[in-house]
């Protein structure tokens, strides 16, 4: 829009738009007619333009009734997105709301020197300021959306409480504070430094600005004679307060559009504020209001656009506008100045309509595996885990390129093992695991993708495995997922030759990293050299058919003292983490040595057997079916503050999964894809108030990569069952009918 000719600074002569006049008139009856109500057209929606960006704020907010949300969701930058098609001025430049890298010193002269307005959010209460000149002095117009007044702020009251705003929200340096207090009290310092370290030593203690001493307010009445919804509509020099809570920082974004296009500036009373460019505000506001009652469904001309998945409660928020005061306030607004008031409620019906039409909302293609992100682990950000405390999550659920066990055999120690509470823990672990040796295995690693694929009679289960892996990203993690189902698959059948070559390839350089205990009750204590356990057929054998998998761990379990310590030379059986068998540690634990070394092991087995044996109990087999069904409906994702309730609850491991962390598509990280796939209602008054994502089974608890921790690592779906069938269901995200 073309108000301004060179945006929106504090002289009059650069504006565009001066008195209401025939040139106005006009740019207003075009712009109407580009926001024309399309409320009477027949609408092709084959040949609908949709705009799907994801709005913070959205008239769903605003337009809902007192009490309704218990928290703010949005905030100052999301409305200034959502405006910036309707107002001339850019709403961000001279406005400070994000961190900058200056002393607070600095800071307040830049502030001060630029006159910005300054968007303060202190224990979630949105408030602001903007900087004035009081003659040559500069002073503050403070706004709390909770008052009907402007206030003003100057002398050294003006310091003080700039500060204390700006310190409060932690826009500048702090940590500068902290560590060079000669620099804020010393011989060289000045009053606003002893300023800032007064007030940098009580800010804890500080809750809000109405708190601080020595700080005279004075009421700032605005020199205006009309109504121009900024204002208050029963008395016109007083500011409008927010209506509903947790509206804060639409009130503070009003505030802000009154400093921009009216350049404030204090009268020659020394009390009131004059304003300019009335007008423009009039225009300004117009256009705001119309394009709230005209967001979802508009036209430009002959194209119409609409925004259908802008907000996933648009089917259960929208009619709340009926109880809404800003909703009334809007429409009271536009009446009062004679402007064309949109059909709000005809938005819901076209919105609604364009869901029973297109039926598909989205289509993907199918990820591929070509051209994955190149990745090395960066050696000075990569830890590596020496203890038990906290090893799970640092190995099972954080980002695969942050941690790494100190060595393999530490990871298998079962003081971290029997924390592993599902299969994506495990599966996730496993993977970190042989990410620390991926080059010397990569040749065959590599080709596991590939040479399952081309295997198509040993698929089994593979589609379990794989709807929550998502094959883009780093092609190590890829070619590690394959391998870790293949691995699982030979431990339960025969498989293809060649996939069984991959498996001994991998095993054979691993056993080189392990150490096996002699079995032997008589020296248990006592490991066998690499060269022995290759000669031996019974252990040997089994560890190249089964290790890591669900039957290795079974029969094997790693003990060794909880912690390790990398500066320890000795190897020996209480320095590293060893393979013992389950048979003989269940018999020792019941036993007491008068040896140090397996009385230190017998203890380590009453610790840990019982509850590292609850992780891998149950058979596995490969002879059991499965149904895939998919499940239209099946339970509720969305709360009333459009946040995916998968964040707040039921299936919070499903986010913590190291396999979609730091994945991008489109630009996004998987998780916002995920958020936005679909959106549909499940009508059933008997449904129950609970809901799943994912795959799962009836009958058994989630366990997938989508699961509740359920205290198992075996993934269900192979697990022996009476009926030996599985019905595996897969659901979208969508509404429960309680919620609505």
């Amino acid at each position: 829009m073309s108000w301004f000719s060179t945006g929106m600074d504090t002289k009059k002569e650069e504006m565009s738009i001066q008195d209401e006049g025939s040139s106005l008139e006009k740019e207003e009856e075009m712009e109407l007619e580009n926001l024309a109500d399309v409320g009477n057209q027949d609408i092709d929606y084959d040949q609908v333009s949709l705009d799907c960006y994801p709005y913070t704020f959205t008239p769903l907010l605003l337009f809902s009734k007192e009490g309704y949300f218990d928290k703010g969701y949005s905030n100052y930058n999301a409305v200034a997105q959502f405006f910036q098609s309707v107002i001339p001025v850019n709403m961000l430049e001279n406005v400070l709301y994000d961190k900058k890298n200056m002393l607070y010193e600095e800071l307040l002269d830049y502030v001060t020197r630029k006159e910005m307005i300054v968007v303060c959010c202190i224990n979630a209460h949105f408030t602001a300021f903007q900087v004035i000149k009081e003659g040559r002095k500069p002073a503050l117009l403070h706004y709390d959306p909770l008052r009907s007044n402007l206030q003003r702020v100057s002398g050294d009251g003006f310091r003080t409480l700039a500060l204390f705003l700006l310190m409060k929200c932690n826009y500048g340096d702090s940590q500068h504070i902290q560590e060079n207090k000669d620099h804020y009290t010393g011989i060289g310092s000045n009053t606003t430094r002893r300023t800032i370290y007064q007030l940098w030593r009580k800010i804890n203690t500080i809750d809000s600005a109405s708190d601080l001493y020595g700080i005279s307010y004075k009421n700032a009445p605005l020199n205006i004679d009309r109504y121009l919804l900024i204002n208050d509509p029963l008395n016109y020099r007083c500011i409008s307060k927010q209506l509903t809570s947790n509206t804060c920082y639409f009130q503070t974004f009003l505030f802000a559009v009154l400093c921009k296009i009216c350049a404030p500036v204090l009268n020659n009373d020394g009390v009131s504020i004059d304003l300019e460019n009335l007008d423009a505000l009039k225009v300004t506001t117009v256009y705001m209001c119309q394009f709230m009652l005209r967001f979802f469904v508009y036209n430009e001309g002959e194209e119409v656009f609409m925004r259908p998945l802008t907000n996933s409660n648009f089917v259960i928020d929208f009619y709340r506008f009926g109880a809404s005061p800003y909703y009334k306030t809007v429409l009271n607004y536009l009446r009062t100045l004679k402007q064309d008031v949109p059909a709000y409620e005809l938005q819901y019906n076209r919105v609604m309509e364009y869901f029973w039409e297109t039926k598909c909302l989205h289509k993907y293609d199918n990820f591929l595996l070509d051209s994955a992100m190149s990745s090395s682990s960066n050696t000075k950000s990569l830890q590596r885990v020496f203890g038990s405390d906290d090893a799970v999550l640092k190995l099972a659920r954080a980002d695969y390129y942050k941690y790494r066990a100190a060595n393999l055999m530490f990871g298998f120690n079962a003081s971290i093992m029997h924390g592993l509470e599902s299969f994506y823990e495990f599966n996730a672990f496993r993977k970190n695991q042989l990410l620390m040796f991926y080059e010397e295995t990569k040749s065959a690693m590599h080709c596991c993708a590939d040479a399952i694929s081309k295997a198509k009679t040993n698929n089994k289960y593979l589609d379990y495995y794989f709807m929550p892996q998502f094959e883009v990203g780093q092609q190590e993690l890829v070619d590690i997922h394959y391998y870790t189902y293949l691995i699982d698959l030979f431990a339960m059948t025969d498989i293809n030759p060649e996939l069984k070559n991959y498996v001994y390839f991998v095993n054979e350089f691993l056993v080189d990293h392990i150490f096996f205990s002699t079995q032997k009750q008589t020296n248990y204590e006592k490991f066998v050299s690499i060269e022995e356990f290759k000669k031996s057929k019974r252990y040997f054998r089994f560890f190249l058919n089964k290790f890591m998998t669900v039957e290795f761990l079974t029969e094997f379990i790693g003990f060794g003292f909880a912690d390790i310590n990398p500066k320890e030379k000795e190897i020996n059986s209480l320095t590293q983490t060893v393979f013992y068998s389950h048979d003989l540690m269940r018999i020792q634990a019941n036993r007491q040595s008068f040896e140090f070394e397996k009385e230190c092991i017998n203890q380590m087995a009453r610790s840990n057997l019982r509850r590292y044996s609850r992780r891998f109990e149950g058979d596995q087999s490969i002879t059991g079916k499965y149904q895939v069904n998919i499940k239209i409906g099946f339970g509720y994702t969305y709360n009333k503050y459009n946040t995916l309730f998968h964040f707040l609850n039921v299936v919070k491991a499903y986010w913590n999964n190291p396999d979609i962390s730091n994945v991008q598509v489109f630009g996004k990280d998987i998780r916002v894809l995920l958020a936005i796939s679909c959106q549909k209602i499940f009508f059933q008054k008997d449904h129950p108030g609970y809901y799943y994502y994912g795959p799962f089974e009836n009958g058994y608890t989630l366990d997938l990569a989508v699961a509740s921790s359920v205290g198992n690592a075996i993934p269900s779906v192979t697990k022996a069952k009476h009926n030996s069938r599985s019905q595996l269901m897969i659901t979208d995200r969508v509404f429960e009918y309680d919620y609505l």
